[in-house]
């Protein structure tokens, strides 16, 4: 993590950002860090009242329990919206119509899609923002779902490393064994980490790599590998370009805004 990251600035400044943004926010309760310490910071800026946590298994979901963990330590009201019956109909109406089958890519993607529709959906009828849950790591690599879990209406964690994400849980007194759990898309099966191993071809991916490369500190990447990176990046950059989500501001160098 950045010598130059003041966590108490910076959880401060987010919650101040997002005390003046909403007066009620929805969000996807996932059971990893990212959704965990977004929805802390929602709470502190607008109370446990005003925000609503949706836990959205498709069928089965190994980390449910971390994910209702979640909300009950923050004292928010939550529910439990099992997407599985509205998926396989949807899936059966695409491979119907179309006469296409589904594959690896749409099984894995569709699901972050619906979550998202019913996050909106809910804003629709009770009002309040949905907040994005993808922290800088994950935007740079673009390890994430166009139109899924890359939507909302503010991202307070954008802008943060998740070296970041895990000193601002930290900091707020989270739950160790959630803060510092491996990451998991909950698509796969396996870490995310394990997953951009294999995407970028670099033996040993780690995030904690990944952000000293971001905030232009000393790493141990490879040439080669920087170049893999900085192809991922700009491949998936047209997310960032479309869905130009709010967020906090942050001045902490970034290596990637460069380009």
């Amino acid at each position: 993590m950045s010598t130059k990251f003041d966590v108490k600035k910076e959880t401060e400044n987010i919650i101040e950002y997002l005390r003046g943004y909403s007066k009620k926010y929805i969000i996807g309760m996932s059971g990893g860090k990212d959704s965990l310490v977004a929805c802390a910071l929602a709470v502190k800026a607008v109370g446990p009242e005003n925000v609503l946590g949706l836990i959205m298994p498709n069928g089965v979901q190994d980390d449910l329990n971390d994910a209702i963990e979640s909300c009950e330590f923050l004292k928010i009201k939550y529910k439990i919206v099992n997407i599985k019956p509205v998926y396989d109909i949807f899936e059966n109406v695409i491979d119907e119509s179309t006469g296409t089958a589904r594959n690896y890519v749409s099984e894995t993607n569709d699901p972050a899609c619906l979550r998202t529709d019913v996050i909106l959906s809910m804003t629709r009828r009770i009002g309040g923002m949905m907040i994005n849950t993808c922290n800088r790591c994950e935007d740079v690599l673009g390890y994430s779902t166009f139109g899924g879990d890359n939507m909302g209406s503010v991202s307070p964690l954008m802008m943060y490393t998740t070296d970041e994400v895990i000193a601002i849980g930290d900091y707020l007194e989270l739950p160790h064994h959630l803060v510092h759990k491996d990451p998991k898309d909950g698509m796969c099966g396996s870490s995310d980490e394990i997953n951009l191993s294999r995407i970028l071809n670099i033996p040993n991916f780690k995030y904690p790599r990944l952000c000293k490369l971001i905030r232009g500190e000393e790493h141990d990447f490879t040439d080669d590998e920087v170049k893999s990176i900085m192809n991922q990046y700009k491949k998936n950059k047209f997310k960032l370009d479309i869905i130009r989500i709010p967020h906090p501001n942050v001045d902490l160098f970034d290596y990637f805004l460069e380009f």
